[in-house]
């Protein structure tokens, strides 16, 4: 797997484990090796290079069934998405249920 698939599986990995409350939030890659993680509101991925001088550019987008991460970069792009469970994000302590004992009789209710 080459840098770019690479990066775009570990942003997604990221994603899923995380609990980020935002929604969508892109993720620029410059030449130098640093990264930004930026609102990407009112731009597409190509324009966010260019800006930034970025080898890559990601956008990844949260919803109750999953995590989205789209990639450009120069002349290939890609879309990485994974579904999580519905449960995700929710913990189960389980509970020892304990025995039901039958009612013991009682004096007053004295059987023959």
């Amino acid at each position: 797997m080459d840098a770019f698939l690479r990066d775009a599986q570990e942003i997604l990995d990221t994603a899923l484990a995380g609990d980020a409350a935002a929604m969508e939030w892109a993720v620029v890659l410059d030449r130098q090796g640093g990264i930004r993680l930026l609102d990407p509101a009112g731009w597409n991925l190509s324009a966010l290079a260019a800006e930034f001088g970025a080898r890559s550019v990601f956008r990844v987008r949260r919803h109750p069934g999953g995590v989205r991460v789209e990639g450009w970069s120069g002349v290939r792009s890609c879309v990485l998405e994974q579904e999580t469970s519905p449960w995700h994000g929710v913990c189960f302590k389980p509970q020892r249920l304990s025995r039901l004992n039958p009612p013991r009789p009682s004096a007053d209710h004295a059987t023959l």
